[in-house]
């Protein structure tokens, strides 16, 4: 999705008005923070699966407002439709 869905201008505009992006790669098994992140990518998500997208409290980093699983085969419809539950 990172190169399909998020350049798409109807996706990226909603990205870049409504949220700020903090990214977790997961699927990287060399570095030395690893198993922090997977703590809490589990205590978030609730899942070990990837990809996944969360969008968090900005205000409270532990409360998880929505997560969208996997991608979207709807070609960005249904991401958009998430971003647009959570927008602020």
């Amino acid at each position: 999705m990172e190169f399909t869905i998020f350049p798409r201008p109807e996706i990226a505009q909603r990205l870049k008005r409504s949220f700020v992006e903090a990214r977790l790669h997961t699927d990287k098994k060399s570095f030395k923070d690893l198993d922090r992140v997977l703590e809490y990518k589990r205590r978030i998500a609730q899942s070990d699966g990837s990809p996944i997208y969360v969008i968090v409290d900005p205000e409270k980093p532990e409360a998880k407002l929505e997560q969208f699983d996997g991608l979207d085969l709807t070609r960005g419809v249904e991401f958009a439709k998430f971003l647009d539950r959570n927008a602020k």
